[in-house]
């Protein structure tokens, strides 16, 4: 009958362990009459939950044994250990906590249910025998708490208190309370911090990066660095709480990397584009016929003189050295810097500049044209092709042509006799746009009812049907013949990979139809002029110019924010009734900083929100802060020993030059140096060896050296207050922050920053920032000052 209705839980087994229990209970077998014998035989469980039932409705005296096994239903892996085990069973019985003897005592009792094994610090671990039991037993139970109960309280667990077992399974049972373990940094300083992370459920990927950057042996402030950078402010918090400094926020880069840049040359349609390999020098034939020269670095157009009397195409050598302009109608082309040649007889239809500079391709309508090097080099041809309606031209010993003519594509080699040569003819209609790569091995088309069609060898490799959406209008191929680039009605520009139709990134670079589209020739940029008159430059492969990159900073100073009445609080009454009141508080003052490119940047001094950001000008040197006419104003230094001031209240930069009452650089300089203590007044100096010295202005015999000096030339220097008390805080090459407070000297504050400090700034009321390498960081004062 077992072997019938026992199912999956195998017959034996059940029949094995009900033997065992009728043994047990039954000493003396031989005296049972032959109807108790049948009312055993009819007793026979059917599972191995009957017949744990049975057993533990005979065990009476051993109250702890369901809840030990209830408990074992939860062990995860080899087993729970007694310690655990005992914590965790008291969540399941409902008499006293069960002590560790209780424990052991059900165990044996139950000892036919459970298995042993050895656990990594070698203490015995126990689970339950066979699935069908742990399902049985199992309940819905948090185990978290305990778990975790000998560690002290949630804002100060001592995990070296944890055996094993909870430091691997923690996480899995802490569910939505595994932010409390994962903004712990005892827990994540301990060893295999990133191994106990991984296997973990949930998304913990940002965490296992900044644990791996922080090497074996980390310490809470590089813990506490790391955690700011990473945004995790909860973290960054509880690590730095035994830490005179708490870092709130980081800045990777002053003004944040953007893979493409726009700018508005006209309002009205640009009608041809180049772009360099430096990735920031792009040119453009505007409506009005003229060229347009856009330096991405300074966000500035200029307008290039052109004996052209109508500019419809312009190509560009990869280097910019060469330029080629041409008139569609008029036939006139110009190139920079040789000068001018003349055709009157006929208009062109494309125009071609080989990357190296070398030779110049201008094709007209009738497929005939010319190749051009210098004055003295010009080479005539005839393709044949006069009902081709767009070119491309792959660079070899001699250029090779490629024409799209009705539905096909063609190639014609100028170096060849006979007739052009049709490579590929499945576009569904006449073909307006083609492109190939330098070895002339990989073409894309575009046809008028905006089918796209990728050939490599001069086979398929995928077509994609025109998306309504961004109906194709521009297209580009890299020189290499790995990547293509089309550019939509809905401004939106798209890269592909020439093996697959699949898209590799958007970009929504214009508000308008795009209708020209390049690559340089290094592959690297993309450029695309639209019919609004906007030109964008995308690097889509993570390439950053030189110039636009992100620069070091090099100031960074705190300002006062003014009160601006534009700015209201609406507030609902009890009644209702909206009433409007201004700012009912002094707003918070802001970090304004500046980097090596010319870049300033407005930010929120706690949150790191950023409010406001300019890239005009050169690099700046130094910031300031400056009383002018009862207004503080940020005094903003370049390297170009040019000096504005910036205006808390509109925001803007103005040049002091025409504005009376602001004093002295090294005045000012002097004054961010200079402080009191007592009745002596003293200048915050710099040894060449890194020492700081306090120079008396008054007494020069009472100067005072400071302990704990840099390992190396200080850059930066600041004297102020911190909660009333004197202090003075430096910055080195040695990527050091050294913080004194001097009316009672004592050794520094030491804080370890990522490269030479270059900008330093703090406040009365505990506000750090500096600037380290490329990177701006801001720290806040954890309480009072022990020495």
């Amino acid at each position: 009958m077992a072997y019938e209705r026992t199912g999956d839980w195998g017959p034996f087994l059940v029949a094995g362990l009900y033997t065992r229990h009728l043994v047990a209970t039954n000493p003396d077998a031989g005296a049972l009459t032959s109807e108790a014998a049948a009312a055993l035989g009819a007793a026979v469980p059917h599972t191995l939950p009957d017949v744990l039932d049975v057993d533990l409705a005979e065990s009476s005296d051993q109250p702890y044994v369901r809840p030990v096994l209830a408990a074992l239903a939860h062990a995860r892996d080899q087993g729970m250990p007694i310690t655990v085990l005992a914590r965790v069973a008291a969540g399941f019985s409902r008499g006293p906590r069960p002590s560790l003897a209780d424990v052991r005592n059900a165990l044996i009792e139950a000892k036919f249910y459970v298995r042993q094994s050895t656990d990594t610090d070698r203490t015995t671990v126990y689970r339950l025998f066979h699935q069908g039991l742990v399902d049985h037993l199992r309940e819905e139970a948090d185990l978290f708490d305990a778990l975790l109960e000998p560690l002290g309280p949630a804002d100060n667990r001592d995990w070296a208190a944890a055996e094993p077992y909870v430091l691997r399974h923690v996480l899995t049972e802490a569910g939505r309370r595994s932010g409390e373990v994962l903004s712990d940094p005892g827990f994540l300083l301990l060893p295999g911090a990133i191994e106990r992370i991984a296997t973990a459920p949930g998304e913990n990927d940002r965490l296992i990066d900044l644990l791996r950057a922080l090497g074996s042996n980390p310490t809470p402030e590089a813990l506490a660095m790391a955690a700011a950078r990473a945004g995790a402010g909860t973290l960054a918090r509880h690590a730095a709480k035994s830490l005179p400094w708490q870092p709130l926020w980081t800045l990777r880069e002053l003004v944040e990397w953007r893979p493409q840049r726009t700018v508005h040359v006209q309002h009205s349609t640009l009608r041809s584009i180049a772009v360099c390999d430096d990735g920031i020098t792009v040119l453009c034939c505007r409506e009005d016929l003229t060229v347009a020269r856009w330096d991405v670095t300074k966000a500035r157009v200029t307008a290039m003189t052109t004996a052209v009397a109508t500019a419809d195409y312009v190509a560009v050598s990869a280097d910019g050295m060469r330029i080629a302009v041409a008139s569609r109608y008029l036939g006139d082309v110009e190139v920079f810097p040789e000068g001018v040649t003349v055709d009157q007889n006929m208009g062109i239809t494309a125009l071609f500049v080989e990357p190296d500079g070398r030779r110049i391709v201008v094709l007209r309508p009738d497929g005939s044209g010319r190749v051009w090097e210098s004055h003295d080099t010009v080479q005539t041809f005839d393709t044949g092709l006069a009902a081709a309606r767009c070119w491309a031209v792959a660079w070899g010993v001699e250029p090779i042509l490629f024409a799209g003519v009705g539905a096909g594509m063609y190639r014609r080699d100028l170096d060849a006799k006979g007739s052009a040569e049709m490579l590929y003819h499945q576009l569904d209609d006449v073909v307006e746009h083609i492109a190939v790569s330098t070895d002339g091995l990989t073409a894309a088309g575009l046809s008028r009812s905006g089918q796209i069609h990728v050939v490599r060898d001069w086979r398929l490799s995928w077509r994609r049907s025109a998306q309504k959406q961004n109906w194709p209008t521009a297209l580009a191929l890299s020189a290499d013949g790995e990547w293509v680039v089309i550019g939509g009605a809905s401004g939106v520009v798209t890269l592909y990979g020439t093996r697959s139709e699949a898209p590799v990134a958007d970009l929504p670079a214009h508000q308008a139809s795009v209708s020209c589209i390049a690559i340089s020739s290094d592959g690297a940029t993309v450029a695309s002029g639209a019919e609004d008159g906007s030109m964008s430059v995308w690097w889509p492969r993570e390439h950053q110019p030189v110039g636009c990159e992100p620069r070091p900073v090099t100031a960074c100073h705190v300002v006062p924010t003014a009160w601006r009445p534009d700015r209201w609080t609406f507030i609902v009454a009890s009644d209702g009734v909206i009433t409007r009141h201004g700012w009912s508080f002094e707003p918070p003052p802001m970090l304004l900083a500046g980097d090596a490119g010319g870049r300033l940047g407005l930010f929120d001094l706690v949150t790191g929100w950023s409010d406001w950001s300019s890239e005009d000008g050169d690099g700046v040197e130094e910031i300031v802060a400056q009383d002018v006419g009862g207004r503080t104003f940020a005094r903003v230094f370049r390297q170009d020993d040019e000096s504005s001031a910036w205006d808390p209240l509109t925001r803007t930069t103005v040049p002091t030059s025409a504005w009376a009452g602001f004093g002295d650089q090294a005045q000012l300089f002097a004054l961010e140096r200079t402080l009191s203590i007592g009745e002596s007044v003293y200048e915050v100096c710099a040894e060449p060896e890194g020492q700081v010295v306090l120079n008396n202005l008054v007494n020069s015999a009472d100067s005072i050296t400071l302990p704990g000096s840099h390992a190396g030339k200080v850059i930066r220097a600041r004297a102020g207050t911190l909660r009333g008390r004197p202090a003075v805080c430096t910055g080195g090459e040695d990527g050091t922050v050294r913080f004194w407070l001097v009316d009672k000297i004592g050794p520094p504050q030491v804080i370890a920053v990522p490269g030479p400090v270059f900008g330093l700034d703090f406040t009365d009321d505990g506000y750090l920032v500096v600037g380290a390498g490329r990177e701006v960081i801001t720290f806040q004062h954890n309480g009072d000052w022990t020495s």
